[in-house]
């Protein structure tokens, strides 16, 4: 299951920034729910989920978004060896992806990979600053909590001065 969080954290900031940056186009896509929930909501969850979460993030974590892209490049290149089309008829799932243009399309694949391992320390950085604020917050209570038990014993003893000056307690 973390596996799978791995790849959606570091995939879900990807697909936000190329669908807002190269896919996204007014005439065809409209500004509706679906698409911020599956261009942008997800990738702000994940940011979120950093922070929430207990779980732990490793670099070479990254390699599993690099090999859920590649396995997603090498289905790219079979759907358009089949025929396949996308949503409008066009031989590509997205345009950016169009294997008649193989050199453009590895490129782009390439920088897609760099863009995974970047976004995949990006969240161990937000994951190593949970860390550190976590253990601020952990050292802050204990020594409130150590403050607290000394102003208790110092109110318990000046209580007890005061009773046994007064006579009221006798030990």
């Amino acid at each position: 299951l973390w596996t799978l969080c791995n790849i959606n954290s570091s995939l879900s900031v990807m697909i936000s920034l190329v669908y807002w940056i190269a896919l996204y186009n007014p005439e065809r896509h409209f500004l509706d729910f679906e698409n911020f929930s599956g261009h942008l909501l997800i990738a702000a969850a994940c940011l979120v989920d950093v922070f929430i979460s207990d779980r732990p993030w490793r670099m070479i974590h990254a390699i599993h978004a690099i090999i859920f892209g590649g396995v997603f490049g090498i289905f790219s290149f079979f759907y358009f060896l089949a025929g396949g089309t996308n949503y409008y008829f066009e031989p590509f799932v997205y345009h950016i992806i169009d294997w008649a243009h193989p050199l453009r399309t590895l490129l782009v694949i390439g920088g897609v990979t760099v863009f995974l391992v970047i976004f995949h320390s990006f969240f161990f950085l937000l994951y190593r600053m949970r860390l550190v604020c976590s253990k601020q917050y952990k050292v802050r209570k204990e020594m409130a909590r150590d403050g607290s038990r000394k102003q208790g014993e110092e109110k318990s003893e000046a209580l007890l001065d005061n009773y046994q000056t007064r006579g009221e307690l006798e030990c």
